[in-house]
């Protein structure tokens, strides 16, 4: 064969190998609302003698974009009260089926400290959360492989006092949980699933050592201690906080399940934290009590405890090194370089998974309908929601194909 046919057999091959690879794409885009999200965002940060406050930009940018998706949306306008009062704005956007339909929520707190990596924590978990809301709403539209059975609340918290460092007031999920979501279910948490929260979910390390398990980290998860530790203490896995009496293991399950089908990001993994049944209440509130999660934990009204169910899905912040070390992206970098190619596969699969979970639990799959929107003709009506399957064999056909056309173009 001469050189020329050489040439044109790659050229072949790879636009073969292009079009299998863009047809498996996931589709998941963080960047876009990594750069949005840049910034710190707190009601109390200056410069020079100025407040400064860029809260309200990143309002903004998540109701349009949960308009975008086609979300009902609405903000709850509150005060919180502290040694001052400072005023804080919940989005929400709520994809609604029916009245009578189970009920699950997804948030993430979009406020930083004074101080702290915007990115990090939390813009990492809103945009988790936006790229979740809008593959949801992709994938479940009238002409889409998926019907929506259920409804899904997004909800972006402002206001999270405990991450603040001189100011006690109310966190905003608090007055969320008691002001909207309580009312919303008509104080009846029988058709409440449970929320998933997003805080801090961008950093992995797989190096042993790497993930911190000392002090009472043994009482509070019995099992995961454990675990992590026959592991190597590495902090290469996505923890999912619970507790025992929840009843949300449906979700758990779910939630794992598909986190461990997703066939990329091999090296990381999902870790159960459980609670346990009565762990030392100082090392719990000083790891887990400025999270949004705790709040639906600890709900309570006039009338007594209405506990609701939720998860944590956190990389456990200080307790794991960053795998940088000195060298890691400071506050002040761009998305781009924020994103190294480790840190958008761990993102990104947390993501494929959040969605997978609410399509296996809100959404059912039109029958003679594939994952495209298209008929399908021959009347797989699929066995799983996970969304992987479909890429899986994309991506073989055309591996199939290539191979078939080379050996075809070789005998040329």
């Amino acid at each position: 064969m001469d050189t020329h046919k050489i040439i044109f057999v790659l050229q072949i091959l790879g636009c073969v190998l292009t079009i299998g690879v863009a047809a498996g794409d996931d589709d998941v885009n963080l960047l876009q609302h990594m750069e949005k999200l840049n910034t710190r965002r707190n009601p109390f940060l200056k410069q020079g003698n100025q407040v400064m406050d860029l809260r309200p930009a990143a309002q903004q940018y998540i109701l349009e974009e949960f308009q975008k998706y086609g979300l009902d949306t609405n903000l709850q306008h509150f005060n919180s009260t502290g040694d001052t009062v400072v005023s804080g704005t919940n989005v929400i956007g709520i994809s609604k089926v029916s009245e009578d339909g189970k009920i699950l929520l997804v948030g993430a707190d979009y406020d930083t400290s004074e101080d702290g990596d915007p990115l990090a924590n939390n813009g990492g978990g809103v945009a988790a959360m936006l790229e979740a809301a809008r593959l949801y709403m992709d994938n479940s539209g009238e002409d889409d492989a998926f019907q929506r059975v259920g409804t899904v609340i997004f909800v972006a918290f402002d206001v999270n006092s405990k991450k603040y460092a001189n100011f006690k007031g109310t966190p905003g999920s608090e007055l969320f949980v008691k002001n909207w979501l309580w009312p919303y279910l008509k104080k009846d948490a029988t058709k409440f699933e449970g929320a998933i929260i997003l805080d801090s979910i961008t950093n992995s390390n797989i190096n042993e050592n790497s993930q911190i398990i000392g002090g009472d980290f043994n009482k509070v998860f019995p099992e995961a201690y454990e675990q992590i530790l026959a592991d190597g203490s590495k902090g290469n896995f996505l923890g999912i906080v619970s507790k025992a009496d929840q009843g949300n293991q449906d979700l758990i399950s779910k939630f794992s399940g598909n986190y461990n089908k997703d066939r990329k990001g091999r090296q990381f993994r999902v870790q159960e934290m459980q609670m346990a049944a009565t762990p030392p209440v100082d090392f719990v509130m000083n790891m887990l009590g400025h999270q949004a999660h705790f709040h639906f934990w600890t709900m309570q009204d006039e009338s007594g405890a209405h506990p609701l169910p939720a998860v944590l899905l956190t990389d456990t912040e200080v307790y794991r090194a960053s795998p940088e070390g000195s060298s890691a992206c400071k506050p002040t970098c761009q998305a781009e370089n924020f994103l190294t190619r480790e840190r958008t596969a761990y993102m990104t699969k947390t993501t494929n998974a959040l969605i997978a979970t609410l399509l296996d639990m809100h959404a059912q799959r039109r029958p003679n309908v594939d994952k495209d929107g298209d008929d399908d003709k021959d009347g797989d009506d699929g066995d799983d929601n996970d969304g992987n399957s479909g890429t899986f064999i994309t991506s073989s056909f055309m591996l199939t194909l290539s191979l078939l056309m080379v050996i075809k173009l070789l005998k040329w």
